[in-house]
């Protein structure tokens, strides 16, 4: 069975586009609960309850039962909370 040549083009924009964002597209370096323990000095399960209830914590995402969070949700989050 041959394709026809619409098919191809289509595939090849989509190709492109994906090209494209993954080009434009930056990956953030994210801490975990142990290494934010870490330097706050407090246990992982005290960190890990302030990331899932939310209250005055750096936004955070899960992934495969692991907490992490962007750097730079972190220092927004620590320079908000020594006013």
């Amino acid at each position: 069975m041959t394709k026809s040549p619409n098919a191809n083009t289509r595939n090849n924009r989509k190709v492109r586009l994906c090209q494209l964002v993954a080009s434009t597209h930056t990956v953030e370096q994210v801490l975990t609960v142990a290494q934010i323990a870490t330097r706050l000095g407090k246990s992982t399960k005290t960190i890990r309850n302030w990331l899932r209830q939310a209250t005055d914590a750096p936004k955070a995402f899960k992934d495969q039962n692991e907490w992490f969070v962007s750097i730079s949700e972190y220092e927004k989050w620590e320079v908000r909370s020594q006013l």
